[in-house]
């Protein structure tokens, strides 16, 4: 599993702040945000451990977006 998520990375994502099954879909920006701000600073790449939790606002190719911990690497990419 790489150790970075990249804007353009497929990755599987639950809806329902986690709950739902999982889908794939493309990473189309990242956010990262400091704790208890609304908004943060787009970034192309973010580490996987920096997104955890609602540290990372990702918006994906489906029009939706996603808090980290929604969001999970979909296997091997190079």
């Amino acid at each position: 599993m790489k150790s970075t998520l990249y804007t353009g990375d497929t990755v599987i994502w639950r809806a329902n702040f986690g709950s739902a099954p999982g889908v794939e879909a493309t990473v189309s920006a990242i956010e990262l945000v400091e704790e208890g701000s609304k908004y943060g600073e787009q970034v192309e790449s973010a580490p996987w451990s920096s997104i955890s939790g609602r540290r990372a606002i990702i918006t994906l190719n489906t029009g939706n977006w996603a808090y980290g911990s929604q969001v999970s690497p979909k296997g091997p990419q190079a």
